[in-house]
């Protein structure tokens, strides 16, 4: 891989690191990663190798002196439709309610430029 291409999966010795952090199986995101870069053997072969050294450095390491253990949603929460909601999102949500219980006109002072905030766009 030329170090560009290689440089781009360092996110995944990130995750693999959390993975480890937060014990989370491994199995489902190299199922992905296989997947996502079938075509590419090589992406996918640098990638793997970062997640597995990222995990294997939270093994090893002593760097960090607890990990944890977050149960999965099922367990906590009944069955149901629930919603994915960013901050940005939550924040465009908020100022309208608060703008509509204050009786007040709602502004936003903002320059629309690239990148653009999903909040100017959730507002526009």
């Amino acid at each position: 891989l030329s170090r560009k291409e290689a440089e781009r999966s360092k996110n995944m010795f990130a995750l693999g690191l959390l993975s480890w952090m937060y014990h989370r199986p491994t199995q489902g995101t190299e199922r992905f990663l296989k997947q996502k870069f079938a075509k590419k053997p090589q992406v996918m072969a640098a990638n793997l190798a970062a997640f597995r050294a990222g995990w294997n450095f939270g093994e090893t390491t002593e760097d960090f002196a607890v990990s944890y253990e977050v149960a999965p949603a099922a367990k906590a929460f009944p069955t149901g439709t629930y919603r994915n909601i960013s901050g940005n999102l939550a924040l465009a949500y908020g100022l309208i309610t608060a703008s509509h219980q204050a009786d007040l006109p709602l502004f936003l002072g903002s320059y629309p430029i690239t990148p653009a905030s999903d909040i100017l766009h959730e507002l526009s």
